[in-house]
């Protein structure tokens, strides 16, 4: 987590950030390495799935039966992306640096695995409970800075 006078700003930053990536106008740039999903398809999720999957198949030692029958389920229950938009794909703590004097957010890391996709797959990697740590009351909080229920409402004002 953060320290607590570090928290707010910072978490401000870290919604607003995220928004406006999201809000990027990927089309009106020159990005033709990216595949490009078709919005109101399964498309998006099923590139990220196949990804993956090849990631696995390419670094692991054994064949597990749990990532087979996830990759299944996976195939079966593709969600419909409503819109297209530029997806980190690592959105968290740790992939930002920040000016402590400042209180600023001065970059976004690890931009290796962004592409074009369904802004859920941002929002779930930022929600993902393995990212949030405790405040001194115990309250997760959203990948150190707010609450889950901070981070929706300010994220939904963007």
């Amino acid at each position: 987590g953060f320290p607590t006078g570090l928290r707010e700003p910072l978490f401000e930053q870290f919604v607003d950030h995220l928004a406006a990536i999201h809000r990027f106008d990927w089309r009106a740039a020159q990005l033709p390495s990216l595949d490009v999903p078709k919005t109101g398809t399964t498309e998006a999720a099923d590139l990220a799935v196949e990804h993956w999957s090849r990631v696995w198949a390419e670094d692991c030692f054994d064949e597990h039966p749990v990532i087979t029958l996830a990759r299944r389920w996976l195939k079966e229950h593709l969600p419909v992306a409503d819109q297209i938009c530029l997806v980190h794909n690592d959105y968290r703590n740790g992939n930002f640096m920040f000016d402590e004097d400042t209180r600023q957010i001065t970059a976004i890391l690890d931009w290796e695995l962004a592409r074009l996709g369904d802004i859920h797959e941002d929002l779930a990697w930022v929600l993902f409970p393995g990212f949030a740590s405790p405040d001194e009351s115990g309250t997760p909080l959203v990948c150190g800075l707010g609450t889950h229920d901070a981070f929706i409402e300010r994220y939904q004002r963007m």
